[in-house]
């Protein structure tokens, strides 16, 4: 392609720019993925055009989507769209592993550019790899989160992410970092959910929140739909939260129907599919980031209402409810459930870690788990009169306040004074702490490392005062534990902050070179008291729990003793 014919279709690209807004020039410059003889077009898909025409002064751009809504063939074409109408940008569409961006590159993303003779004459066929392409005088980096280097080492203008969800969240910071030298710092998330407040959910919430109304026919009146409130399985006589797989083959599914919330009339497909009876709306107007959520039945010649509950027996429950409803779903086995959380601090005790070290608790024989940073976080309890785990102390230590700034010799006490059956300390930053406490009181006092599988089980005590605990393991059983009722904790300000620490922590789903694998991660920095429960539930249930009970006892029983 001669530099001639390069200058001419940039120009003409510019020329549309002035003059047309994203979605128009996709009509005009696309053809469609299905028939290249047709041009581009939003039939079917009326709702991705408000999405499309997200300008450069919206920075942050984020869509929560059920999967076959056509979003990852509409942002194909938003990040080609941007390089063929601006000048020396530098561009990143980021997929959650290396190879599936290879893939993706090859199968959707060069028939785009194939589809489009403007960006075709525009592509440096000496930059055009499954890694990088140069439009006219604009990059695009196509790239994975699985590896912890896929972000260094350049900048960028515009990033777009696809499926965040199932991203390595660490690599994403990386790859947003790379936005603080752009004037324009453009994002670009969408995604199928997974958990509450966690990636693209996270992301909604605290946005505009847009939402795609209904005029309804029958009354006239614009109305937002929520599946479990507003679908109707005629004889279906249970909430739609409790439909599960069995109930796929009801006699009811064939009928089923939105029912208005205002008339209570049915809501037709036709109605659903009229774009002049549809309109993004949002909740928080004037929200700095740009929010929609997109609904199956906004894609309602692809995604008919029947076919989608019958597509419950396909899937797990949790997967359906993300995949096909698009929505998150929380369960016992994948967060820590605030509500029980809650129902379970009923300790009246309020020690410090002060109390314990000095020997004014009149408990003994207890378990202690430090999380170590320059504020310590430290749970202490043991097995109360009920038989379940007590928590009778959360407290953050600043150890700066601490005499000599020493923590190892503060914990001494609280080992000698009270008498600490076991206890663990992470082995970072400070690895001298630990092993200062495992060489004092061995066999008593453990260094914790996550690892991978620790082998048949899920803690792996060695002699050398180290504990390697198999990280997924372990918060499988924590969370077990926890939601089962079966730790109470103190009424205490720190605990408000234990509950903030627990909310962030999720087993998520992560695309590896394995496939999709769940593995425990956090949304926040801050869930130090997360670890430190379990550090503290480690070496409990190596006496009670996992291995077998000793009959643990107290002096006097954990409950009996009130501090003012």
């Amino acid at each position: 392609m001669s530099l001639a014919h390069t200058f001419m279709e940039a120009a003409k690209a510019q020329l549309d720019r002035s003059s047309l807004v994203p979605s128009e020039w996709m009509c005009k410059n696309f053809t469609h993925p299905r028939d290249d003889r047709q041009a581009w077009n939003f039939n079917d898909h009326e709702f991705q055009i408000e999405i499309a025409n997200q300008g450069d002064d919206v920075r942050e751009v984020c869509c929560i989507k059920p999967a076959q809504t056509g979003l990852s063939t509409l942002q194909i074409r938003v990040i080609l769209t941007f390089v063929a109408t601006h000048e020396f940008m530098k561009c990143s569409y980021v997929l959650p592993t290396a190879q599936f961006s290879r893939e993706f590159t090859q199968s959707r993303f060069d028939p785009a550019i194939e589809s489009s003779p403007v960006i075709k004459g525009l592509i440096r066929h000496d930059t055009d790899n499954t890694a990088m392409k140069k439009i006219g005088s604009c990059f695009i980096l196509m790239r994975g989160t699985s590896g912890a280097t896929a972000a260094i080492s350049f900048d960028l203008d515009l990033i777009v992410t696809d499926e965040i969800d199932f991203c390595n969240q660490a690599t994403l910071s990386t790859f947003y970092s790379r936005l603080q030298h752009s004037d324009l710092k453009l994002k670009r998330d969408f995604s199928t959910p997974t958990l509450p407040n966690y990636g693209i959910s996270q992301l909604y919430d605290n946005s505009s929140q847009a939402i795609r109304l209904i005029k309804h026919y029958a009354c006239g009146q614009w109305v937002e739909i929520n599946f479990f409130k507003d679908v109707v399985i005629p004889g279906f006589n249970k909430p739609m939260s409790d439909y599960r797989s069995v109930d796929a083959f009801h006699p009811g599914v064939e009928q089923a129907f939105f029912c208005c919330p205002f008339c209570q009339k049915e809501i037709t497909a036709e109605n659903m599919a009229d774009p002049d009876s549809r309109s993004w709306v949002d909740k928080h107007p004037g929200h700095w980031r740009k929010g929609f959520r997109v609904s199956f039945w906004d894609v309602p010649r692809y995604n008919p209402l029947v076919e989608v509950l019958r597509s419950v027996k396909d899937y797990t429950y949790g997967d359906w409810v993300n995949f096909r409803l698009g929505y998150p779903y929380e369960s016992a086995e994948n967060s820590f459930i605030e509500s029980v959380i809650r129902s379970c601090c009923v300790l009246e005790s309020s020690y410090t870690c002060n109390d314990f070290a000095y020997n004014k608790t009149g408990v003994y024989n207890i378990f202690m788990g430090v999380d170590l940073g320059k504020i310590a976080h430290v749970a202490i309890g043991g097995k109360g009169t009920t038989g379940k785990l007590d928590i009778l102390c959360l407290e953050q230590v600043d150890i700066s306040t601490l005499e000599d700034t020493n923590l190892s010799k503060f914990l001494e006490k609280i080992i000698i004074n009270s008498v600490v059956i076991k206890q663990v300390t992470d082995s970072m930053p400070d690895y001298s702490v630990s092993m200062t406490l495992a060489v004092k009181f061995p066999e008593r006092c453990y260094g914790a490392q996550y690892a991978g599988n620790a082998g048949l089980d899920i803690y792996q005590w060695n002699n050398n005062g180290v504990v390697k605990i198999d990280r997924d393991g372990h918060f499988d059983d924590l969370a077990s534990f926890v939601n089962s009722g079966s730790m109470r904790f103190p009424k205490t300000p720190a605990m408000q902050v234990a509950i903030d620490h627990f909310k962030v922590m999720k087993k998520a789903k992560v695309q590896t070179a394995k496939g999709v694998e769940e593995k425990w991660t956090s949304t926040s920095t801050e869930d130090h008291f997360v670890h430190a429960i379990g550090y503290l539930f480690a070496a409990y249930s190596s006496i009670h729990g996992r291995l077998i009970d000793t009959g643990f006892c107290k002096l006097p029983q954990l409950t009996t003793v009130r501090l003012k």
